[in-house]
């Protein structure tokens, strides 16, 4: 490994073109290294080259270095090959010295302190070489002008170990020196010898050395020589795509503390070209990085880690260089390799780690595979120290295996290393790995080949995989046929090459018949010879064509999956099932990897071409009870079970066996080989797939749990496909199983996937829950569609408009069900659900339902109120009530006021009693009211329903009031009147829950302990007493001895108790009072009130009746208060205030015309003395009409 026999030395002149000394070139930039003593006193220099050019050179160019006698000059139009400037050689080493006579053969003898004279001062070189020359040499070289400054080569390697000084002188005498190019390092890091320092590096990069010269420039030639070899770039037609994300691990990888990277992918996905790119594009970059091409062939059973087949490489291309540079002057030796941990070492140095890659690692020998922890644990142990790393393209059944035995700080994406990319899932818990990136077109290879096919007749669908290969080796059969025709004469017959294809692709069969044996997928060379003889060509042409390549010490197919479906095609599959899965052997023998489940799996799925569901249906059900198995032999039937039902080109046949595994993996807690993501690579209709889904759901983990889920695998399809899935999903109300989320059950979940996607395809979404209604799952079907009408009522409301055209009964309903709360919301479209309205209107309605929520909306909207009041009216005043309508009338209050409280008044008080639960949702309405005019009115129809149906109409009358309370002051002048009506009533139903409600209220309103306070003056029942109260202590006030009086019952047909809208006179209920006129429930002395009696003229008068509160007054009466009435309210003359209960209720016309009785008739005389609680009830009467009046 010599440089030429006659190196570029460059001759260095004065201007005068006298000769000062000799260069030559130590970088790819035209620097000259020479001597000090051939520029010294020179500003400018002439440059002449061997092949007579010259060069001038000014002053800014030369840079000198007296200190240790040497001298730069820059001359970038020199071109040639730099020299390698060799490392520090030991005494005792031969050398060539240059000599006006050539070439001179001597050694290096010690090194020696000398002493350079220049001609500005003496400068003391330390480490000078001597050189052991005879006398008569030494004299003629001292001040020679021609041989100054040139270099003194290793006569072993070439490499420069020194430049001859000829002015240099030492105590003892000598015949030569030579100045050393590389002195101590601690003096080369100094600012004097900076130049020196930059100059030796670019000589490692410029100038190749091996051996114990090895530089970085020559790392670089050993490495890259095995990437030429193996990682050939592919044609055009070929060119590979890219894929980003595999690019960015690549590069993030070496920014890593990492050291070891694993490339895992299927055959034929495309690892190695994967590789093979990245090697290209690190060999070939502007700063190119040491690359080292493995294959698991080139892997040997004695190994102790990678390191031992990197020396291997690197010793083989360190041959081929020696034989290559075989020109060097003398005898030429060709140095030992080099090692691994000195090219590591000088690849790190620069900045540029080495990078093993390993391709196809499975194929190392089977005594390897078998103690595959030593070797990994060897080549750990070496990448830790050399600092090199090492990147693994391997099938994911190897990296299960391998993995584990890699310290876990050491493989890229590991947690504290970095974060790998999304990972698809193998059905194994791999280690740390980059995943190989998936095209979405389809099989790499696949489609590689079908690059090359020619289809004879357009084909009605894409060709499975299967057909693909099977064209490819008929086509690569007569391309071999057609190579060995070539070389015949005479040429061969279109007939005959036919034959002899069909011959080609016979041996192919062979090949990979004869690969299933003890070779692991491989034919050592013997077997190889014996198929493909080399004579007649049939070596040559297979080699050549590349169908298979030299692997190792033997032969392997080129493309991996091609092979594996070719050995697959003769493999006996129920023997091998026997013997992997079944009916395993136990015995010494090397166990068969399990990277080699490929053929077994083809095997299988060649059992689905030939025979159908029928063949391998029975075969996998089989694997399906072998799954839980410990060992090899569970592990077996996983992969094969799960590689043969993805890669079927149709897995609905399949259906009852999945079911089966779904099944046996539900009641054993999941499996990792048969997890989300196998089910979701399935080739099944949608219906099939979500329901798998469903049933498997329950074993999803509660969130955040790691990894991909069955509920991530549902959401994608529902993204995908939501018109497919979302009636899918439906389904799924009915499955009440529990997850393993708390509270969570699989019809919650469905439900949550629905509402996250909901504006994907929103109208799909309520069609399908408008189905659901009927079924079990109805209910999650109308909360979700009560979701939608908050979150979308846009989408909503087109699906409300569709349904109410439909003739089906259940989307009618729907649509009256959803109009009147769509249109409560301000984003829906008012035009579309209008139109909706009256398109239900003009069906028929026999439920009663339809039509009340077409009259909400339309009276709702102001723009078709007054079109549709009437109607509505109408409607309201029937059976059922209807919530939403009764909301749109009391809505329309504001704009409609006399129309809307003549039918709320109808349809409360009306001949038709009013059910409970009519009038709690009216009542409910009507206590939001909070329009001041309305009150009043409102108030009075309440009291009218208490006194036509106290005890119904007891517990929504209080909720009334109880929502009224809510309103705060301005809710007095309703609830004044209200409560003196109610208190006047015998039944104490009403009373009750009116106490009830103001009891709830006494702590934080004014407006309830105010009339709480009025209420426990008047109000004698204990009970009444004691809900008001709570559970205060009530003193129980005295009943009167007086005789007992009742207010008159409403009569039917009375005109005192007519409808109001007819403007005559109600009769309204009264306190009971005694003959006298005086209330039955104030005590003995009180004043006796009087029945108001307004006039029939009088606003509002048709409202209110006999002793009801005239408009105007702040009360119910001035009864309730114990005081008198105010101005102009006292009782009509000759009309009593009270009626004795056993009186028949006279009629208005009656009554009037009786004469008034004597105001002291039948009047009891009061007690002598009054109690003490009736003398506070007096207290607290006077103190409350005091503060009203």
């Amino acid at each position: 490994m010599a440089v030429p026999a006659a190196p570029g030395l460059i001759q260095i002149c004065d201007l005068a073109g006298r000769a000062r000394g000799t260069g030559f070139l130590a970088d790819d930039r035209g620097t000259l290294l020479t001597s000090h003593e051939a520029v010294d006193g020179l500003s400018r220099l002439v440059l002449r080259t061997t092949e007579g050019d010259t060069v001038l050179v000014e002053s800014d160019g030369i840079t000198p270095l007296p200190g240790c006698d040497l001298a730069l000059v820059a001359a970038p139009e020199l071109t040639g090959l730099p020299l390698v400037i060799a490392t520090s050689r030991l005494p005792g080493t031969r050398v060539l010295v240059r000599t006006g006579e050539g070439w001179l053969d001597t050694v290096v003898g010690a090194t020696a302190d000398v002493t350079y004279t220049a001609t500005d001062r003496f400068h003391t070189l330390e480490g000078a070489l001597e050189l052991e020359l005879p006398e008569r040499v030494g004299d003629a070289l001292r001040l020679s002008p021609r041989v100054t400054g040139a270099p003194v080569l290793d006569a072993v390697t070439g490499a420069v170990v020194g430049v001859l000084g000829t002015a240099l002188h030492s105590p003892r005498r000598a015949c030569g020196y030579a100045v050393p190019l590389r002195p101590d390092p601690a003096a080369v890091a100094t600012h004097e010898y900076a130049p020196l320092a930059a100059l030796l590096a670019r000589n490692a990069l410029a100038a190749p050395g091996y051996g114990a010269d090895l530089n970085l420039a020559g790392a670089l030639l050993l490495t890259g020589a095995s990437v030429a070899a193996a990682a050939v770039p592919p044609p055009a037609a070929r060119t590979p795509r890219r894929r980003p994300a595999t690019e960015r691990a690549f590069e993030d990888f070496l920014d890593t503390p990492a050291c070891l990277l694993a490339l895992v992918g299927e055959p034929g996905a495309g690892r190695s070209t994967e590789l093979a790119g990245w090697a290209a594009r690190r060999v070939s970059a502007a700063e190119p990085r040491p690359t080292l091409w493995l294959r698991g062939a080139d892997l040997r059973a004695g190994d102790n880690g990678v390191q031992d087949a990197v020396q291997r490489v690197l010793a083989d291309a360190g041959s081929l260089l020696g034989r290559r540079d075989s020109d060097a002057p003398g005898p030429v030796t060709i140095p030992p390799p080099a090692h691994p941990d000195v090219v590591a070492r000088l690849a790190a140095e620069a900045g540029r780690p080495l990078l093993v890659l390993l391709d196809g690692p499975e194929e190392m020998p089977p005594h390897l595979a078998h103690e595959l922890r030593r070797w990994c644990l060897g080549t750990a142990n070496w990448l830790r120290v050399s600092g090199a790393h090492l990147a693994l393209a391997c099938r994911p059944e190897f990296w299960d295996r391998a993995g584990r035995y890699f310290p876990e700080e050491l493989l890229y994406g590991s947690s504290g290393v970095n974060s790998s990319p999304p990972q698809p899932s193998w059905g194994l818990q791999l280690r740390p790995h980059v995943p190989l990136e998936a095209f979405p077109g389809g099989h790499p290879l696949t489609d590689r080949i079908l690059a090359q096919l020619r289809p004879v007749d357009t084909p009605s669908r894409p060709p499975d995989r299967r057909e693909v290969y099977e064209a490819w080796v008929a086509l690569v059969s007569l391309r071999i046929a057609t190579s060995l025709g070539a070389s015949r004469r005479p040429p061969v017959a279109d007939a005959a090459l036919r034959r002899l294809a069909a011959t080609a692709s016979g041996r192919l069969h062979l090949a990979a018949r004869r690969c299933l044996g003890p070779g692991q997928g491989g034919l050592s060379r013997s077997e190889f010879e014996a198929v493909f003889p080399w004579s007649g060509g049939w070596a040559t042409a297979v080699l050549s064509i590349g169908v298979l390549q030299p692997a190792g010490e033997g032969y392997r197919f080129s493309d991996e999956a091609l092979g594996d479906w070719l050995q697959g095609a003769h493999l006996e599959v129920d023997a091998a099932l026997d013997a992997l899965v079944h009916h395993p052997r136990q015995s010494e023998a090397v166990p068969v990897p399990r990277h080699r489940v490929g053929p077994v799996a083809e095997a299988l799925l060649l059992c689905h071409h030939t025979m159908g569901p029928r063949g391998l249906g029975p075969r996998l059900r089989e694997l399906i009870d072998a799954v839980d198995r410990g060992g090899d032999e569970g592990w077996w039937a996983c992969r094969l079970l799960r590689q043969t039902l993805l890669r079927v080109p149709d897995a609905r046949p399949y259906l009852p066996v999945l079911r089966v595994l779904a099944t046996r993996l539900l009641h054993g807690g999941g499996h990792p080989a048969f997890g989300p993501s196998f089910w979701a690579r399935l080739t099944l209709e949608t219906s099939q797939l979500i329901d798998l889904l469903r049933q498997l759901l329950p074993l999803d983990d509660a969130p955040p749990a790691a990894g991909e889920r069955y509920m991530d695998v549902v959401a994608r399809l529902l993204a995908e496909r939501p018109r497919a899935v979302t009636p899918l999903l439906c389904r799924w109300f009915s499955d009440g199983r529990e997850l393993r989320a708390p509270g969570a059950t699989v019809a919650g979940a469905a439900g949550a996937l629905l509402y996250a996607h909901r504006r994907v395809a929103t109208d799909e979404l309520a069609d399908s829950l408008v189905a659901a209604l009927t079924t079990v799952g109805g209910g999650a079907a109308r909360g979700l569609l009560e979701e939608l009408v908050q979150d979308e009522p846009v989408g909503l409301g087109r699906a409300v408009h569709r349904w109410s055209r439909d003739a089906r009964e259940d989307r009618r309903n729907a649509a009256a069900r959803y109009l009147p709360a769509l249109a409560a919301r301000t984003e829906a479209d008012r035009g579309e659900l209008a139109a909706a309205a009256r398109q239900l209107l003009r069906g028929p309605d026999e439920a009663g339902r339809l039509h009340p929520a077409a009259y909400a909306v339309l009276v709702q909207d102001r723009s078709t109120r007054a079109s549709y009041l009437s109607a509505a009216q109408l409607r309201f005043a029937r059976e059922p009530f209807d919530q939403d309508l009764a909301r749109a009338l009391v809505g329309a209050l504001h704009t409609h006021p006399r129309q809307v409280l003549a039918a709320l008044r109808h349809r409360l008080c009306g001949p038709a009693p009013a059910r409970p639960e009519t009038a709690r949702g009216l009542l409910t309405l009507l206590g939001d009211v909070h329009t001041p005019a309305l009150a009043r009115p409102l108030s009075v129809i309440v009291g009218e329903l208490a006194r036509r149906r106290p005890e119904s109409a007891a517990e929504p009358i209080a909720r009334f009031v109880d929502r009224r309370l809510g309103a705060g002051a301005s809710a007095r002048a309703g609830l004044r009147p209200l409560v003196g009506e109610l208190l006047s009533l015998r039944a104490t139903a009403p009373r009750t829950a009116l106490a009830r409600v103001l009891a709830a209220h006494r702590e934080t309103g004014a407006l309830a302990e105010e009339l709480a306070q009025a209420m426990l003056a008047v109000e004698r029942d204990p009970a009444v007493r004691g809900a008001l109260e709570g559970a205060r202590a009530v003193p129980a006030l005295p009943v009167p001895t007086h005789r007992v009086v009742r207010p008159r019952d409403p009569v039917p047909g009375d005109p005192a108790t007519r409808d109001a809208a007819s403007g005559d006179t109600a009769s309204g209920g009264t306190v009971p009072r005694d003959a006298a006129g005086r209330s039955s429930n104030l005590p003995p002395g009180a004043p006796a009130p009087s029945a108001p009696a307004p006039s029939a003229h009088a606003p509002g008068a048709h409202l209110y009746g006999s002793g009801a509160p005239a408009p105007g007054s702040a009360w119910g009466g001035p009864e309730l208060l114990g005081g008198r009435p105010p101005d102009g309210l006292a009782p009509a003359p000759g009309r009593p205030a009270v009626v004795a209960e056993e009186c028949p209720s006279p009629s208005p016309r009656e009554d009037a015309a009786r004469p008034s009785p004597s105001p002291h008739a039948d009047r009891t005389p009061p007690q002598a003395e009054e109690s003490g609680a009736e003398a506070e009830a007096g207290r607290v009467r006077e103190r409350l009409a005091l503060d009203i009046s």
